[in-house]
C-alpha cells in the first residue's frame, strides 16, 4: 500500500509541470534492468520513475529519483540525485550518472551510464549497482503564437 501512494504522489507531484519535457529510458545492470519514464523540470532538474524488470506481476519493484544535473554541454550530461526503491528492495539510492549524446543532429537520444549506491532499510546494508543504458526525450511541442 505504501508502494503505490509513493508513486501516486510522485506522479501527482510531476505533472504540476507546465514546460515539463517527457522521455524514456532502458537500463541494463544489476540487480535487474530497468524500464523508465521522466519529466524533465528545466535544463537543471529532472526526476525519473523506474520499474524493475524480470519479476512477475505480484512482486513489481519500483524507483523513483530526481536528478540535478552538474555539469552539462551539448554531448553530455553529469547528473548526481536521490530517491527511494520500493517492494522487493526497499530503501533510498543516490544515482550518479553521465548522458552522451553522440548524434549532433539527433540530440534527443543519449547513451547513459550510471553508478547507485543503496541502503536497503529490510536488510540494513548497503549496496553498489551500476547500469548502462539508453534514454528519449521526446520534443517539446513548439507554440503557434
Amino acid at each position: 500500500m505504501k508502494a503505490k501512494l509513493l508513486i501516486i504522489s510522485l506522479l501527482a507531484l510531476t505533472s504540476y509541470t507546465v514546460q515539463a519535457q517527457l522521455s524514456a529510458s532502458y537500463y541494463d545492470g544489476n540487480p535487474a534492468s530497468k524500464i523508465g519514464v521522466g519529466y524533465d523540470f528545466n535544463e537543471t532538474i529532472w526526476s525519473e520513475i523506474r520499474m524493475y524488470t524480470g519479476s512477475d506481476f505480484s512482486n513489481f519493484t519500483f524507483e523513483g529519483v530526481v536528478n540535478f544535473n552538474l555539469k552539462q554541454t551539448e554531448d553530455y550530461k553529469f547528473y548526481l540525485g536521490g530517491g527511494v526503491v520500493v517492494n522487493s528492495l526497499t530503501g533510498l539510492v543516490a544515482p550518479v550518472g553521465l548522458q552522451i549524446s553522440p548524434f549532433k543532429n539527433f540530440r534527443e537520444f543519449a547513451f547513459q551510464i550510471e553508478a547507485m549506491p543503496m541502503y536497503e532499510f529490510d536488510e540494513s546494508d548497503a549496496f553498489f549497482f551500476g547500469s548502462w543504458g539508453i534514454r528519449y526525450r521526446f520534443p517539446l511541442k513548439k507554440s503557434k503564437d
